[in-house]
Protein backbone atom coordinates (compact mmCIF):
# COMPACT_ATOMS: atom_id res chain seq x y z
CA UNK A 1 0.00 0.00 0.00
CA UNK A 2 1.34 3.14 -1.15
CA UNK A 3 2.24 6.18 1.74
CA UNK A 4 1.72 10.10 1.12
CA UNK A 5 1.83 12.35 3.27
CA UNK A 6 -1.04 15.01 1.44
CA UNK A 7 -3.50 14.03 -1.40
CA UNK A 8 -1.84 15.97 -4.02
CA UNK A 9 0.99 13.60 -3.53
CA UNK A 10 -1.45 11.02 -3.63
CA UNK A 11 -2.92 12.14 -6.70
CA UNK A 12 0.43 12.70 -8.44
CA UNK A 13 1.03 9.69 -8.24
CA UNK A 14 -2.17 8.15 -9.65
CA UNK A 15 -2.16 10.23 -12.53
CA UNK A 16 1.42 8.50 -13.27
CA UNK A 17 -0.04 5.45 -12.85
CA UNK A 18 -3.01 6.08 -15.31
CA UNK A 19 -0.82 7.97 -17.63
CA UNK A 20 -4.22 8.78 -19.99
CA UNK A 21 -4.72 11.97 -21.50
CA UNK A 22 -8.11 11.88 -21.00
CA UNK A 23 -8.65 11.46 -17.05
CA UNK A 24 -12.01 13.10 -15.24
CA UNK A 25 -13.67 12.60 -11.93
CA UNK A 26 -10.52 12.74 -9.94
CA UNK A 27 -11.79 11.64 -6.28
CA UNK A 28 -11.02 10.83 -2.98
CA UNK A 29 -12.27 10.07 0.53
CA UNK A 30 -10.81 8.44 3.85
CA UNK A 31 -12.20 5.12 4.02
CA UNK A 32 -13.60 5.40 7.78
CA UNK A 33 -16.00 7.86 6.37
CA UNK A 34 -19.10 6.57 5.59
CA UNK A 35 -20.79 9.51 3.59
CA UNK A 36 -17.74 10.32 1.61
CA UNK A 37 -17.27 6.01 0.56
CA UNK A 38 -21.20 6.31 -1.01
CA UNK A 39 -20.03 9.95 -2.63
CA UNK A 40 -16.60 8.68 -3.76
CA UNK A 41 -18.77 5.58 -5.41
CA UNK A 42 -21.57 7.11 -7.53
CA UNK A 43 -18.75 9.54 -8.48
CA UNK A 44 -17.50 6.40 -10.28
CA UNK A 45 -20.38 5.71 -11.91
CA UNK A 46 -20.63 9.31 -13.47
CA UNK A 47 -16.87 9.13 -15.25
CA UNK A 48 -15.73 7.66 -18.68
CA UNK A 49 -15.17 3.67 -19.61
CA UNK A 50 -11.77 3.14 -17.89
CA UNK A 51 -11.52 3.52 -14.17
CA UNK A 52 -8.82 3.34 -12.10
CA UNK A 53 -9.11 2.61 -7.98
CA UNK A 54 -6.49 1.80 -5.24
CA UNK A 55 -6.39 1.92 -1.54
CA UNK A 56 -3.66 4.23 0.12
CA UNK A 57 -2.59 5.79 2.97
CA UNK A 58 -2.60 9.87 3.30
CA UNK A 59 -1.46 12.04 6.17
CA UNK A 60 -1.60 8.35 8.36
CA UNK A 61 -5.31 7.46 7.44
CA UNK A 62 -6.67 4.81 4.71
CA UNK A 63 -7.98 6.35 1.73
CA UNK A 64 -9.60 5.57 -1.63
CA UNK A 65 -8.49 7.48 -4.81
CA UNK A 66 -9.59 7.48 -8.24
CA UNK A 67 -10.51 8.95 -11.04
CA UNK A 68 -12.21 7.56 -14.81
CA UNK A 69 -10.19 8.14 -18.04
CA UNK A 70 -10.30 6.96 -21.53
CA UNK A 71 -13.40 7.45 -24.19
Amino acid sequence: MEKFKTYKEAEAWMLEQVNDPCIDNLRSTFMDSKKGMETYKKARLKGCCGFFDDVVIIAGKKAMIGCNYGH
